[in-house]
């Protein structure tokens, strides 16, 4: 600690430690008990203070009455005892003195009493012992003079607690004293977070720039971003340490701390991203942040919109490698799933061109352009080329033509609405020839042209995916499930960035399929979200469209319905399966095609029966039909099991209690025939609780108009999954093999761990002694780290998973089985296969994979040809 500087003490105050002081006054003082002893650097607060002010006015009251004067009247010995002077004459003996005898005797009596009790002292007015002020009105530095001396308060108050010196070496009470300016540096200390004082504006009183728009100026932004870090968070008190050290080194336009926080309000106004509450059909309730307002951000991020592609792309250049080369976004889906319109931004005078309507050319042919595509960064159409013909009545000849869309060849200034053409195609390009019969095109325009009432309009892809994480900052494993988003129109580059993980919601009690039901309200196919385009500087209107559903293998079964891989129908995409024994299966069974593809109409109808069979009372009939199916849905499973127990109280009721039963069971007949009665009570016990499931939930059930066909039937999303009634997207399909979870924690491990259970302690050695002296050229894996990987062998995790996939091959040739090296070397290969950044020729690839898998599946089949039946990740995606 520094040295305290030599100060000279006020009279009353002695030496009494290096540090300490002791105050006489107080400590002489009558009824003292101990000595009054404090910080040196305490002693402006102790002066200052009620009891030494007491006890200097007993000390003063004490000396006057040892000289024989007399004791001051209550009302003035407090400020005798500060200012021991005599006070002057009233204010009515000074007025009186200078009044003429006309005036004096003219003066009215109220006017002596209202000012009797006024005095004059040092220049100010006293009424009692309170200041009386005079002025024309208020006073311009009032409000700052009172907040100074509440600042000078509250610092003082701080003194008490200083033990050492403060703020720049000097002593926090001796900086009170000093100049404004020291002053006003140390009010950071204590500012008033609720502070409602005009000049603490929204902008803090910076001059607002417009290329900081919304912000206002660059240190604004700057400090919001920094408020606003993910893995940083910082407090109040670090941000307002953070703003005093920016003005302290001269930082421009440094705003109040009070100041940020009214713009970040004022920002989460504007934008709008407020979590929104939902109740699921299960009654469990959660927040959610909606997609459509998330990925709107994108269209208005220069950054990010520059990176959006909004259109398929066929034959990549550089090979396939984005979720826009694919052929489920290139060919499968419908028109209806793609962007519907395309317009040339380069150009201002140019129109907006629909899919479906006649459009004319600019060299004064027509065509209809079917959707619209990119190849090699260039927008192209494929579409019809038409022309006008007399001779064509009962069947259309049409060409189909791909061709590079710009305003070169797309007349942006007119389009051909005349009703009721005759056309056909021409033979110029011809790519190839539908022979179309009793076929007419409509001239009308697209429906969605009016919709848009002159905004462009886009679809992008999104992709949706869920899983269970811990909730908890510790250890303890306290289930929550989660939802994301990601915008697929942006390239992979980008999707692996954490920025690009839209968070929508969580849940430790809702699950994903009840907190699905809320987002899919945003994919609906009538629903168009408003955002603000940055590169054409204009509102549009887009479209939110689904197309997979990445996720863990438990997960992905819940997404399809599916009973999952512990069932006998273990597949959630085909029907492969049935109770057959894994060890009388020939190694045909082992390795053929897979079965049935699984539909989701099949789906949904196994679903509608199991919650028949649940009105009807039958568990085990529910059960079986789970078990042959392959089909269990967890929203359809909470509502079997409410039906399951109605069922079996209306049955006491109307079949066994005696006192409640139907009064048929009551008259004697025949074994056949109460059999047959019973039968009838329970199907109409069924009819009874069918009527009763559909009408569920309460709050949807309102919602439905009188005369909707759903107020009769089950509906998705209240009591069955609701992303088997989504058209874009199909939960058996659309479910893709995960690397993580199918092969890294499937195949790999089973490998690994089927080779070390065989080890003994010098093999566990040497194994590590030879992975340890890899040579890492060529690969971007970190060290193994192979003591580690031996010591945990059956706790890692999928990092360790792609090392060993990539090098333990090579140290294994004399630690295991000629078969298991040989499997080794198979899961090798196909391993480097599966991590293919890119497919230049897709048809060979796959046929490359086949291969890879089935070499696989073959050396598995000589070793545990169980696992193949057994464990789900060993289920081959073999294309069809």
């Amino acid at each position: 600690m520094p040295p305290v500087r030599s100060l000279n003490l006020p009279d009353g105050l002695e030496e009494y430690t290096e540090n300490r002081v002791l105050c006489r006054i107080c400590t002489d003082r009558e009824g003292a008990t101990q000595d009054v002893v404090f910080l040196r650097t305490s002693r402006h607060g102790h002066l200052s203070s009620q009891g030494h002010k007491q006890a200097l006015e007993i000390l003063q009251l004490r000396g006057r009455t040892e000289n024989g004067q007399q004791p001051p009247e209550p009302q003035t010995r407090f400020r005798q005892a500060l200012h021991p002077v005599v006070l002057p004459k009233s204010i009515i003996d000074l007025l009186a003195e200078g009044d003429s005898d006309n005036e004096s005797t003219n003066r009215d009596d109220e006017t002596r009493d209202r000012l009797s009790g006024l005095v004059l002292e040092d220049g100010m007015v006293f009424d009692g012992l309170e200041q009386v002020y005079f002025t024309a009105g208020d006073e311009p530095d009032k409000e700052q003079r009172k907040h100074r001396q509440q600042l000078t308060a509250q610092l003082r108050n701080l003194a008490w607690y200083q033990r050492d010196n403060d703020v720049s070496g000097r002593d926090l009470l001796s900086a009170i004293d000093e100049p404004d300016d020291e002053l006003n540096d140390l009010t950071w200390l204590v500012e008033d977070d609720n502070s409602n004082d005009e000049s603490d504006s929204s902008d803090g009183g910076i001059a607002a720039h417009a290329e900081w728009a919304p912000h206002g100026s660059k240190t604004m932004f700057m400090l919001d971003l920094l408020d606003h870090l993910p893995r940083l968070r910082l407090s109040d008190d670090h941000l307002r340490a953070v703003i005093w050290i920016m003005r302290e080194c001269g930082t421009p336009d440094v705003p109040a701390f009070s100041a940020l926080r009214k713009m970040q309000s004022k920002l989460d106004g504007e934008v709008g991203l407020a979590s929104q509450h939902h109740t699921s059909s299960l009654g469990n309730h959660f927040y959610m942040n909606h997609p459509a307002k998330l990925l709107a951000l994108d269209w208005a991020n220069p950054m990010v919109r520059k990176e959006m592609n909004i259109y398929p792309e066929n034959e990549p250049e550089k090979g396939m490698s984005e979720m826009w080369h694919g052929r489920k976004w290139t060919t499968e889906g419908s028109v209806d799933e793609l962007t519907p319109m395309w317009c040339d931004w380069n150009n201002p005078g140019s129109k907006h061109f629909y899919i479906q309507e006649i459009t004319e050319l600019v060299d004064g042919t027509f065509a209809m352009p079917l959707r619209w595509t990119t190849q090699n960064g260039i927008v192209h159409a494929e579409s019809y080329r038409l022309h006008y013909s007399t001779s064509v009545r009962t069947k259309l000849l049409l060409s189909r033509s791909y061709e590079g869309a710009d305003s070169r060849q797309l007349d942006g200034k007119k389009h051909s609405r005349s009703p009721g053409f005759e056309i056909c195609a021409t033979q110029i390009f011809v790519a190839r020839q539908i022979a179309i019969a009793d076929k007419s095109l409509s001239a009308a325009p697209n429906p969605l042209r009016r919709k848009a009432n002159g905004k462009a309009m886009y679809r992008i892809r999104v992709m949706t995916w869920s899983d269970d994480v811990s909730g908890n900052v510790s250890k303890q494993y306290n289930a929550h499930t989660n939802v994301y988003v990601q915008n697929l129109s942006l390239p992979h580059k980008l999707l692996s960035q954490e920025y690009f993980v839209r968070f929508c919601s969580t849940s430790s009690h809702a699950s994903s399929s009840e907190q699905l039901t809320a987002l899919i309200n945003d994919f609906r196919s009538d629903v168009w979200h408003e955002a603000y385009d940055c590169w054409t500087e204009q509102e549009i209107l887009f479209q939110l469209i689904p197309h997979v559903l990445p996720a863990d293998n438990p997960q992905q079964s819940e997404h399809a319905s599916h009973i999952g891989g512990n069932g006998q129908m273990n597949c959630r995409r085909d029907k492969m399966g049935g109770s057959i024994d894994p060890r009388i299966l020939t190694f045909h069974a082992l390795t053929s095609q897979p079965g049935a593809d699984r539909q989701t109409y099949d789906t949904v109808n196994s679903i509608k029966a199991q919650i028949r069979l649940a009105c009807y009372g039958s568990k085990d009939l529910v059960q079986l039909s789970a078990t042959q199916s392959g089909v269990k849905d967890k929203i359809a499973q909470h509502w079997i099991e409410i039906l399951l127990e109605k069922a079996k109280q209306r049955q006491q009721e109307l079949l066994f209690d005696r006192e409640t039963r139907d009064s048929r069971l009551n008259e004697r007949m025949s074994k056949e025939a109460r059999k047959s009665l019973s039968e009838n009570i329970k199907r109409t016990i069924q009819t009874e609780l069918w009527s009763w499931i559909v009408t569920q939930p309460p709050m949807s059930f309102e919602k439905l108009a009188e005369n909707d066909p759903a107020r009769k039937d089950i509906r998705p999303g209240d009591h069955y999954n609701i992303l088997l009634s989504i058209p874009a997207i199909n939960p058996h399909r659309d479910t893709p093999v995960e690397l993580l979870h199918t092969w890294l924690l499937g195949n790999s491990k089973y490998v690994w761990h089927t080779t070390n259970t065989k080890w003994d302690s010098k093999s566990e050695e040497l194994f590590a002694t030879r992975l340890q002296a890899s040579d890492l050229h060529g690969i971007t894996t970190p060290p193994p780290r192979a003591s580690y990987l031996i010591r945990y062998k059956n706790s890692l995790i999928g990092k360790h998973f792609k090392i060993l996939g990539q090098l333990a091959v090579f140290h294994l040739h004399d630690l295991c089985s000629d078969l298991l090296f040989e499997l080794w070397k198979a899961s090798g290969e196909l391993g480097a296969y599966l991590w293919f950044p890119e497919i230049h020729n897709l048809e060979e690839y796959l046929a490359d994979l086949q291969i890879l898998i089935d070499n696989l599946l073959n050396i598995w089949a000589q070793i545990d040809p169980g696992k193949i039946v057994v464990k789900h990740p060993f289920q081959p995606p073999i294309p069809k």
